[in-house]
């Protein structure tokens, strides 16, 4: 991490760092990531780090804020993070896909020509969109059907308030649109964390009647009673803020862990039939549990995903952090409180990512958009 003030001292310092940490090594991938500060000057940022590294692929994007090192970066103040990985024995595709060119949802064979490269066991995406030019909805459901077994993990571009004023850099240069999509195949294993910052209340439910993203039954009982009720037994502080989401089951079965959930808004009541509106479809028979967001909840939700990955799979390598831009200092109210936690669960591996627009990650086997959530890629050796 460089906190340099201007675009080329901050490059200058950061590529001497690399190089520091490096050695004789040689890094195969460059992760960059750029404070929205230097807008206007990403173009001489990525041209640095090439000159110094010619023959790495620099990948990564701007951000209204940016991680690297155990340091958190927020509100648009200058700095460049970056990340070199060193990678024997893996492939590296990247790609820049613009929407206009998407086949269509259920066109499996076409997407995988799109996207250049096969099915396979070790696989894995890191996906960095622009929100404001890619169909996010689509290339994520489009990646799910052409390969369904591969993680897929990301976050949305951030810094800029209009299109084409953020920067996506995809190995040859800057982009200005659409999305940067990196393949990584081989002698790695990509574990991922997708930690949405509640905690359940109450107990889960069955949805006994509910038509498209309407929950008109919860256990035969009108949903706003339920939510009502649950309501009563909590301190107004648990809900004043963000008020309740609801976490919908994505795998048919009897124990719920932190991560099993996707939780998503509740939209509203209608109140003609006591209906809650959810921001997803929902089918009949699904389990559901009203969820609540808070700092503590979003503490303990990542702290205990990343004891989990740590203990099924060990210390990592590396990691991605891809963090809302509503978590951080605002959530928090101490600094670096992510980088933090993924230093010291997963034994301080090297670290980079940015503050995001909207995370990617998977819930029960499909890819989902998120908000206030923090998606991680561990990376380790297979």
């Amino acid at each position: 991490m460089s906190h340099g003030t201007t675009p080329e001292a901050a490059s200058a310092e950061v590529a001497q760092m690399l190089q520091g940490r490096l050695g004789q090594d040689r890094p195969d991938v460059i992760w960059l990531f750029v404070s929205s500060a230097f807008a206007g000057a990403y173009d001489p940022i990525h041209s640095i780090l090439k000159d110094v590294f010619p023959a790495a692929t620099v990948i990564g994007c701007s951000g209204g804020g940016v991680l690297a090192d155990g340091a958190e970066v927020e509100h648009r103040e200058p700095a460049i993070g970056a990340m070199a990985a060193v990678l024997p024995g893996v492939t590296v595709a990247v790609r820049h896909l613009e929407t206009s060119a998407f086949p269509p949802d259920d066109a499996a064979e076409a997407w995988r020509r799109l996207v250049g490269v096969e099915a396979d066991p070790t696989r894995a995406f890191i996906l960095l969109p622009d929100p404001f030019t890619c169909d996010v909805e689509r290339l994520m459901n489009g990646l799910d059907l052409a390969y369904p077994d591969a993680p897929k993990i990301g976050g949305l571009v951030s810094g800029g308030q209009h299109p084409g004023e953020h920067a996506l850099f995809d190995g040859e240069g800057r982009r200005n649109q659409g999305a940067v999509l990196v393949a990584l195949q081989g002698d790695l294993s990509v574990g991922t964390v997708v930690a949405q910052g509640c905690r359940p209340v109450g107990d889960p439910m069955l949805v006994t009647r509910c038509q498209d993203n309407v929950v008109l039954e919860l256990n035969q009982k009108r949903p706003a009673d339920v939510l009502q009720g649950l309501a009563e037994t909590l301190p107004p502080a648990v809900f004043s803020r963000h008020g309740f989401f609801l976490g919908i089951e994505m795998r048919d079965q009897r124990e719920y862990h932190p991560g099993d959930f996707l939780v998503r808004n509740l939209l509203g009541v209608d109140r003609a039939t006591g209906g809650l509106v959810v921001g997803a479809a929902i089918q009949p028979y699904q389990a559901v549990q009203f969820h609540v967001f808070d700092r503590e909840a979003a503490a303990m939700d990542l702290a205990s995903q990343l004891e989990r990955q740590a203990s099924d799979h060990g210390p990592a390598a590396g990691a991605l952090l891809f963090s809302c831009l509503g978590r951080g200092r605002g959530l928090f109210q101490a600094p670096d409180h992510d980088s933090g936690q993924v230093r010291q669960y997963l034994d301080d591996p090297a670290l980079a990512g940015f503050f995001c627009n909207g995370e990617i990650g998977p819930v029960g086997g499909r890819t989902f958009l998120h908000g206030y959530t923090s998606a991680i890629a561990v990376i380790r050796p297979r």
